[in-house]
């Protein structure tokens, strides 16, 4: 080469790196700048959220209180602790030790251990108490023996030797922390705290209150699963719920909410694990930053929900399958013990995930592909018996995660007739008019292709926790850091991760241009921490492209810090406008904290149980919200009540004659919730229904508390309607 070719592919060279760098920061840009002006990282003012709490502390903190937190705080720990050490016996029974071999110092196979237990030992747990429900045996006194046997047999075991545990050093890895690794960990701490300290009050979220709640309070009153019950929620699996279950009956529901606060720090631990064995401490760290930088996650994880979990099972599969295929390609073939132990592994935790949430097909689906794959390669030989030698280990791994979640799918079958109820085969009280109700098939984008296309964009930089359009707040790291892998060298673990994040991502805008009612970003949450994971990898890569004048890594990782900053700043800010240390501290007693947070919805569930007679019946419209009343009721769940009854029965006499001949006694109608339904783009009540419902209340109903439906229509504003809630006698 000349030394005039010479300095041309130099100059090539820089202008490629020049090009690449202004790439960054206008995409940077491009995120940041449009995200803060939609997100504001101070959404309540400041004077207010000190009035607040300033009012709520004035008459001092209560020792009961404190105690009553504590004893919350006792109750999952309990169920955490118990389930650790479940799965960590179970793990001694292994076929083989699953821990593998420690890839250089850094890895700390106690943390391999300890994540791996903990999903083991909840799932297990969760199923022992499905057998308690299946057989009518669900007591309290039975989950009290099934957790002290637990824990019984988690001690014999420590007899036998204690784990070696390791010092921070050995956890951490070799080396100082540097100031960047510690502002990472203060972070993430902080977040987690935050998650914890909002778990500390009794339930406000929407479907802890509609289903993740009642399903549960409802098998410790009937002691059994049971079936006739009109909320098709009730028939999801329920994994979760169970370990709810626990939580109710050793508790309440504050623990119950604890428990989803232990999966996020277990969940945590899982991503930091996985990055320091195949990647390094610093990866580990900047995942779990950029993770804990979705407000969402911390907002879900603080509640009764199941989604963290889904999460935290479905890592737990992708990383045994990752190491199992990782170990059979080391030995060279995939007979290898320790191979086959891993994958079995994954195919309970895929189970796991099966048994919490529908949701989990896409990301299971996209698993057993990657089973199907390693197999095909790791064999040798011709064509089709390579081909023969893959299918088989796919169908295994299959069979076995069906086989772990098949308790839920054979409950709905026996009760429903539909094992995967209410979808694709129907069922008891499921026909077509329902199932097009429900999906409302043509709602979605199909008919705006670029919104489609810009999906990403629109979820991370529009949509807000709580709010129509994705109804999540993400932050702009995951969007920001993706595009990032293209610059940098691709770990094989990064492209398995972008595999499963593909299917998933590419299944649920399927459903996105179909049905509006599936542009949940909390649908894609499952992918979040393997996309923690190549977003940490690539801005760790990206100091290939440092040079000596400019350094691209330490700006993107200063935008970074500061992102994380400005998130935690607004989830603080919003956590301290609900201030659940006042209840926490015995500050605000039980009925003003959820009087102040649900407002009438609390008041008019506790008037059922005040102002109705003993033996009530409420038909309920337009609510689904039904676990703070102790009164026989039918919330209105897809709410369809009145819609569905009316097309069911043709007139309002009709359905006043149904009504009683069921047994109903009063009718509860929320009516922000009807002026909701009646205006765009949720209008699913037309106005001959709103006037056959106007001839129902005239003819049929004796008005017991609230005001008429008078002033309600379509295009007026809630606040002009009086009081949100009303409630009839059934005449």
């Amino acid at each position: 080469m000349t030394s005039g070719e010479g300095r041309f592919a130099q100059m090539r060279r820089e202008l490629r790196w020049l090009a690449m760098t202004v790439g960054v920061l206008v995409w940077v840009v491009t995120i940041f700048v449009p995200y803060y002006v939609v997100h504001k990282p101070i959404s309540v003012p400041l004077g207010a959220v000190w009035n607040i709490n300033r009012g709520l502390f004035q008459s001092g903190w209560a020792l009961g209180g404190i105690l009553d937190s504590m004893a919350n705080l006792s109750a999952g720990v309990l169920v955490a602790a118990v389930s650790i050490g479940l799965g960590w016996e179970l793990l001694r029974l292994w076929p083989d030790r699953l821990a593998g071999q420690a890839r250089d110092p850094r890895y700390s196979p106690l943390l391999t251990r300890l994540c791996f237990s903990a999903g083991l030992g909840l799932g297990v747990l969760g199923l022992a108490v499905f057998v308690l429900a299946a057989s009518g045996q669900l007591y309290w006194w039975s989950i009290d023996l099934l957790l002290g046997g637990a824990a019984a047999w988690c001690l014999s075991g420590l007899r036998r030797g204690w784990p070696a545990f390791p010092d921070g050093r050995q956890i951490l890895g070799p080396g100082r922390l540097t100031g960047f690794e510690w502002t990472l960990i203060l972070g993430v701490g902080v977040a987690l705290a935050l998650s914890l300290v909002s778990a500390l009050v009794p339930p406000t979220a929407w479907d802890s209150l509609v289903y993740h709640l009642t399903a549960p309070q409802l098998l410790l009153e009937e002691h059994r699963f049971v079936g006739g019950v009109d909320v098709a929620h009730f028939y999801f699996p329920e994994l979760m719920e169970m370990l709810f279950v626990v939580a109710l009956s050793i508790r309440g529901p504050i623990a119950a909410q604890l428990i989803q606060v232990a999966f996020l720090a277990l969940m945590l631990l899982a991503i930091f694990a996985f990055a320091q064995m195949h990647f390094n401490r610093r990866v580990g760290l900047l995942a779990c930053a950029i993770y804990v930088s979705a407000q969402s996650v911390l907002i879900l994880a603080s509640q009764a929900y199941v989604d963290v979990a889904l999460s935290f099972f479905l890592f737990l599969a992708f990383w045994t399958l990752y190491d199992a295929a990782g170990n059979a390609s080391e030995s060279g073939g995939r007979g290898q013990p320790s191979a086959r132990s891993l994958l079995l592994l994954s195919a309970v935790f895929a189970g796991f995930g099966m048994s919490v949430k529908y949701t989990s097909a896409p990301f299971v689906a996209a698993l057993a592909i990657l089973v199907a794959w390693a197999a095909l390669r790791s064999e040798e030989g011709p064509w089709m018996h390579r081909l023969r030698g893959a299918v088989w280990p796919a169908a295994v791994w299959c069979g076995v995660a069906a086989i772990v979640a098949s308790p839920w799918y054979l409950k709905n079958l026996g009760l429903t007739g539909n094992p995967v109820y209410p979808f694709v085969f129907g069922g008891w009280a499921w026909d077509d008019w329902r199932a097009a109700w429900f999906l409302r098939a043509g709602s979605g984008l199909w008919n705006d292709p670029l919104r489609l296309v810009l999906a990403p964009w629109e979820m991370t930089v529009l949509g807000v926790e709580g709010r129509e359009g994705y109804q999540a707040t993400i932050g702009p790291l995951f969007l920001l850091a993706l595009p990032l892998v293209l610059l940098v060298r691709r770990h094989r673990s990064v492209r398995w991760a972008l595999f499963v994040c593909g299917v998933v991502y590419g299944i649920w805008l399927a459903g996105v241009a179909e049905s509006r009612f599936l542009q949940q970003t909390r649908l894609l949450l499952p992918i979040f921490g393997l996309l923690a994971l190549v977003g940490a990898r690539a801005l760790e890569e990206l100091r290939i492209w440092d040079r000596p004048f400019f350094r691209l890594q330490t700006v993107v990782s200063g935008v970074l810090i500061m992102a994380l900053g400005l998130s935690l700043v607004s989830q603080a800010v919003s956590v301290g406008a609900v201030a659940p240390w006042a209840y926490a501290l015995g500050a605000e007693d039980r009925d003003s904290f959820l009087v102040r947070q649900l407002g009438e919805n609390y008041q008019v569930t506790r008037s059922l149980d005040q102002k109705l007679p003993p033996g009530a019946k409420v038909w309920f419209l337009w609510e689904p919200r039904s676990y703070y009343t102790s009164q026989s009721v039918q919330p209105d769940v897809l709410l369809d009540n009145w819609v569905r009854a009316l097309y069911m029965r043709g007139s309002a006499k009709g359905v006043r004659d149904y009504l009683v001949g069921r047994g109903y006694s009063h009718v509860l109608i929320y009516r922000w919730g009807l002026e909701f339904s009646l205006n765009p783009p949720n209008r699913e009540v037309t106005d001959g229904d709103l006037e056959e419902l106007r001839s129902f209340e005239s003819s049929y109903l004796k008005r017991v508390w609230g005001d008429p439906l008078g002033a309600i229509g379509p295009g007026v504003d809630p606040e002009t309607i009086g009081t949100r809630y009303a409630i009839y006698e059934l005449r």
